[in-house]
C-alpha cells in the first residue's frame, strides 16, 4: 500500500505539480518574446541567409542548438543533469546565449521555437510540443510539420545523434 501511494505521489509530482512552475513545461506553449536579443536575432537571420527552404532552416536550426548545447557522458547518467543544473531551469534569452554544454530540453525546444517563428519559414501552428516519459522523468520534445506531416525534433538528444524524425522513446537508457 506504501509503495502504491509513493509511485502516485512520483506520478503526479512529475506530470501534473512540475508542469506549473518549471518554466516552458506547462500545459500549453510558452508564448515567444516578440523583441528578442540581438544575439539572436542575429543568429537567426544568418541560418535564415543560409537556407533555400523550410527542410533547410530547420536542418540548420537543429545543428546549430544541438552544437551549441551539446554535452556528454553516459546516457543513463546524463540525465541527472537535470539536478545538477537545475538553476540553468531559469535563464531568461541573454542567459542562454551565453551559456554551451548541458541545457534541459524545455528550454532547447523554446530556442527551436524561437528559431523557426523568427525564421518567418514557420507559423507557431506548424509546431507542438509532446512529452513522453524517460528513465522516470519527464522528457519534451517538438513536433514539426513539413510537407503535411508531423516529424519529431528532439534538440535534447542531438549528442546521441538522433536525427531530425527521431525523438527519445519512453525508457531509453
Amino acid at each position: 500500500m506504501i509503495f502504491l501511494i509513493i509511485v502516485i505521489l512520483y506520478v503526479f509530482i512529475v506530470f501534473v505539480l512540475s508542469r506549473l512552475f518549471i518554466p516552458h513545461l506547462g500545459f500549453s506553449k510558452d508564448k515567444l518574446p516578440a523583441p528578442i536579443p540581438v544575439n539572436w536575432e542575429k543568429a537567426i537571420n544568418d541560418l535564415k541567409n543560409q537556407s533555400r527552404s523550410k527542410d533547410d532552416f530547420l536542418q540548420l536550426a537543429y545543428d546549430y542548438i544541438g552544437r551549441k548545447y551539446s554535452y556528454s557522458g553516459v546516457p543513463f547518467f546524463r540525465r541527472f543533469n537535470i539536478f545538477i543544473h537545475w538553476p540553468s531551469l531559469f535563464y531568461d534569452l541573454n542567459d542562454l546565449y551565453n551559456a554551451s554544454g548541458f541545457m534541459h530540453c524545455t528550454q532547447l525546444n523554446f530556442l527551436m521555437r524561437l528559431f523557426l517563428v523568427k525564421s518567418d519559414f514557420f507559423p507557431e501552428e506548424e509546431m507542438r510540443l509532446r512529452h513522453t516519459f524517460v528513465n522516470f522523468f519527464i522528457h519534451q520534445y517538438l513536433e514539426v510539420k513539413l510537407d503535411d506531416k508531423w516529424v519529431a525534433v528532439d534538440v535534447f538528444e542531438y549528442s546521441d545523434g538522433l536525427k531530425i524524425g527521431q525523438h527519445l522513446k519512453a525508457f531509453s537508457l
